[in-house]
């Protein structure tokens, strides 16, 4: 349960204080992209929804992240080049349903969602550097991201007989989630300039403490 609701701290960050500052849209589309195909291959393939149906939890979540992240940020956004793409994903993920790919090609779908997995990441990374602070990121949400996968590893490794190559995508996905809440404590004082709030460790504490009153 608590995997299928990782982008609810995100989520309820950016509802809080109605900002989008820092968060890379490109980074939002590509993960939204990645669990929605993940989604899509095991539906062709008939899998039990009980096996992927996280996935459909965080699918909806990305794509609320993407729906605020068009509502408050200060962009000037092009609405109707991304509801193409909005419609162009769709169309995409739905075709192998309706028979309009071969079905040698469906295997793309898993290859998209690894590939996309990973690299959804590098854009956020790459705009913290820049800005030097991380904005409205979420350090609950990449802190457990990355301790979510660092159980995966372990148990790969322990379970699959050959683990190197379903391994490597969870390794790949520790580092990067890993580095994305090494940024967020790095660079906290910074966002909390940026950000226009008060700094130190309190602060710093403050999204554990929103976690928990948001469970009771």
């Amino acid at each position: 349960l608590g995997g299928s609701l990782i982008k609810v701290p995100q989520i309820y960050a950016i509802v809080r204080t109605r900002t989008v500052a820092g968060l890379s849209e490109a980074s939002l589309a590509m993960e939204f992209v990645s669990c929605f195909s993940l989604c899509g291959y095991n539906m062709v393939h008939g899998n039990a929804l009980d096996t992927w149906g996280e996935n459909v939890a965080i699918s909806v979540q990305c794509a609320i992240q993407i729906v605020l992240f068009w509502l408050w940020t200060t962009e000037k956004l092009d609405m109707v080049y991304r509801g193409k793409c909005v419609l162009a994903v769709f169309v995409g993920v739905g075709a192998p349903s309706f028979g309009w790919l071969p079905h040698n090609l469906l295997e793309f779908f898993i290859l998209l969602q690894t590939a996309l997995g990973i690299v959804a990441r590098i854009p956020q990374i790459v705009m913290n550097f820049k800005q030097k602070h991380t904005g409205n990121l979420s350090l609950i949400t990449w802190g457990f991201s990355a301790s979510g996968n660092l159980a995966r590893i372990l148990t790969t490794v322990s379970s699959v007989s050959n683990p190197v190559v379903v391994v490597a995508g969870h390794i790949a996905g520790f580092v990067l989630n890993g580095a994305l809440a090494l940024q967020i404590i790095w660079y906290w004082r910074n966002t909390q300039a940026a950000m226009g709030v008060a700094g130190g460790v309190d602060s710093l504490l403050e999204q554990g403490f929103e976690l928990s009153a948001m469970r009771r």
